[in-house]
């Protein structure tokens, strides 16, 4: 006995693949999607992390300020490498006398003297540019310091 099986027709097949392809392309679409959205997420993870660093970078150059470990003349320009990486290993492996870096950080000091008895306002911005020049992070500390030597003295 033979039994045969009743092949599909023609428009059943081209509708099979017509829901072959329209499935592709959907799965195409959703996986397009999920890229974009994860550069975004990663792209804002980078703009963030670069934002703590300014703001690190400009909140630890005051506090060098008060202590009185730096003027602001010496702490203007670019910034030195190993100030940015804290607990960075490939940092703490360079030489002490090895030429800095280029890190791409800017410190810019602005100061002008008070009323208050001896003490100078800073205000320090931290900065990183790209190549063209367009800031790619920013972040900005005041305060309150008394300069160190017979400038400052009271």
């Amino acid at each position: 006995m033979n039994v045969r099986t009743p092949r599909p027709s023609r428009a059943r097949r081209a509708a099979a693949l017509l829901e072959l392809i329209a499935a592709i392309t959907i799965f195409v679409a959703a996986g397009l999607a999920i890229l974009a959205s994860t550069r975004r997420a990663l792209d804002t993870a980078v703009r963030t992390r670069e934002a703590a660093v300014a703001t690190d970078l400009a909140a630890s150059t005051l506090a060098k300020l008060r202590a009185g470990i730096a003027s602001p003349e010496s702490l203007i320009g670019p910034a030195d490498p190993r100030a940015l990486a804290a607990g960075d290993d490939a940092a703490g492996a360079a030489f002490d006398n090895a030429p800095p870096e280029e890190t791409g950080w800017e410190i810019e000091i602005d100061t002008e003297p008070t009323a208050f008895g001896g003490l100078t306002l800073a205000r320090i911005t931290a900065r990183r540019a790209d190549p063209q020049g367009r800031t790619l992070a920013e972040a900005t500390a005041a305060g309150l310091f008394r300069l160190a030597g017979p400038e400052g003295a009271p």
